[in-house]
């Protein structure tokens, strides 16, 4: 094992590790070390056996952009790996349940609005402006990151270039469709995804959300068979093939800095490894507060990724039952079940951990991913937004009680979609906002990097003030999900190659 590299990548996230894959297939002799026994973050597997073998997908993520033409898979050829994966193409985006309607989302931008006009024909005008400035949108920010202009939207220099980016940088998901239609359902159904995504509508960032819609309804929803995981070990061969390293149960306990710049890294069994550039993938706050000297950094950076609003956690339930699908009577990909029209109210009920009464998500896993799913059975995910900051500090007894009750309240809740659930159940395993953080080191199980609201500044530039020091991951731009964190580690990889 060599101590000299051309570049460190910590943690072994899809951030890390795609900028890991790029460095390395341009010729750099790139290390990239994990705290974990296993890479991928967010995006690996577990397996629980009950005479069976389950393998549960932790992040159950459907993702866009895997198409012709996609830039998720364009980053994905240019890394040397989509050949390396399967791709399954969805009917349909997600259904949603509200109290008096049901609806399906379809994979076209098209069809959804002509769904929408259906079912609220006097809207009809305010619908096709609506859309029309989601369009707008999503070809506005698609050029910024093709052009790889990410610290310009920071800065606000693009706003002559880009009039709908300008608009409505810094506008809320509510403000942009109350402007262009006023009807508390069709608010409620385009809005939806935004309480489970974090954040209240009248406080979730426009410039993140809607670009992210159309682009799922103008490329369609795909979905990695493996999962998350299957992606993410295709990532770490192809760095091993490129002539790379990836070390697991490896943490690094410190950035070393000489004279203003990056020299390596020590870990905590006290190897030094060397390199001149640096790319952190761990959670900014943890790398700024525990891995750096905080004296090197400049202030007004240091202050915005200690000080900003880290994003919310979630709840999830992982289920092996007895039937099949069909046996089982529920089929659906993603399926949302909320209480009201007012979202505000709804995600009231989260910061309450109302779980009883909270909006929650359901999806068949093995409709979508067979191959992880014993023959004659059905892996189901449940999932809800929880505040980490009521589960990651409790004493170890209340702790176990309070995920003890939580499980039955989730067996309850699936029940009414699944009414004999608790009959069928072989395996349940539940993780919670302690279960995020201790995994992952995200502070209170954040699972967004920092809370995607209007208020905020856009997320940390991957270029440090530390000469050598760069971020990749959710933590910067563009963002969280599997694209997002795929397009951070691919444009930290062109900047340190001059490309």
């Amino acid at each position: 094992m060599s101590f000299e590299w051309d570049a460190i990548v910590i943690g072994a996230g899809i951030g890390g590790l795609s900028c890991a894959t790029l460095l390395s297939r341009n010729g750099m002799k790139v290390l990239v070390l994990e705290r974990h026994d296993k890479v991928g973050g967010y995006a690996h597997q577990f397996v629980r056996r009950a005479g069976k073998e389950y393998r549960f997908d932790v992040a159950h993520h459907n993702t866009n952009g895997l198409r012709e033409g996609g830039r998720f898979r364009a980053i994905m050829e240019e890394m040397g790996v989509f050949d390396k994966l399967k791709i399954r193409h969805l009917d349909e985006v997600i259904t949603l349940k509200f109290p008096d309607f049901v609806i399906t989302i379809p994979p076209s931008v098209s069809l959804f609005r002509e769904c929408l006009i259906e079912l609220f024909p006097k809207h009809k005008d305010g619908i096709d402006k609506l859309f029309a400035t989601m369009k707008s949108f999503y070809e506005e920010t698609s050029a910024v990151m093709e052009q790889g202009r990410f610290d310009e939207v920071a800065r606000g220099s693009l706003l002559i270039e880009y009039p709908t980016i300008s608009k409505y940088m810094t506008a809320s998901i509510e403000e942009f469709v109350a402007e262009h239609v006023q009807n508390p359902k069709i608010a409620g159904t385009i809005c939806l995804m935004s309480i489970f995504l974090g954040a209240k509508p009248k406080r979730f960032s426009a410039l993140w959300y809607f670009p992210w819609l159309y682009g799922v309804l103008d490329q369609g929803l795909d979905h990695i068979q493996g999962g998350g995981y299957a992606y993410t070990l295709a990532m770490r061969d192809a760095i091993k093939s490129y002539g790379g390293e990836v070390l697991t149960k490896t943490e690094v306990e410190r950035i070393l800095v000489e004279r203003g710049k990056c020299v390596g890294v020590k870990t905590k069994k006290g190897d030094r490894f060397d390199a001149p550039v640096i790319v952190c993938n761990a959670p900014a706050p943890v790398a700024f507060e525990k891995l750096i000297d905080s004296s090197v950094v400049n202030p007004d950076y240091l202050h915005q990724a200690l000080k900003s609003e880290i994003s919310l956690s979630a709840i999830k339930a992982f289920l092996g039952v007895k039937g099949t699908p069909s046996e089982i009577g529920f089929e659906k990909n993603d399926y949302v079940v909320v209480g009201s029209y007012d979202l505000d109210s709804e995600f009231d009920r989260f910061m309450a951990e109302d779980f009883a009464g909270s909006p929650f998500m359901m999806s068949n896993n093995t409709v979508i991913n067979p191959g992880d799913t014993p023959e004659g059975r059905t892996i189901i995910q449940w999932g809800t937004v929880a505040d980490g900051k009521n589960w990651c500090w409790l004493p170890k007894e209340t702790y176990k009680n309070k995920k003890a009750d939580l499980t039955e309240v989730i067996i309850k809740r699936i029940s009414e979609v699944i009414p004999d659930i608790r009959d069928r159940i072989e395996v349940i395993e539940v993780g919670t906002p302690h279960t995020m953080e201790r995994y992952t080191l995200n502070p209170n199980g954040a699972i967004s990097g920092y809370a995607l609201t209007s208020n905020q500044r856009p997320n940390l530039n991957p270029c440090t003030p530390v000469t050598g020091l760069f971020l990749a991951g959710a933590w910067t731009f563009p963002g969280p999900g599997f694209g997002g964190t795929t397009m951070s580690g691919a444009n930290t990889a062109r900047i340190i190659l001059g490309k």
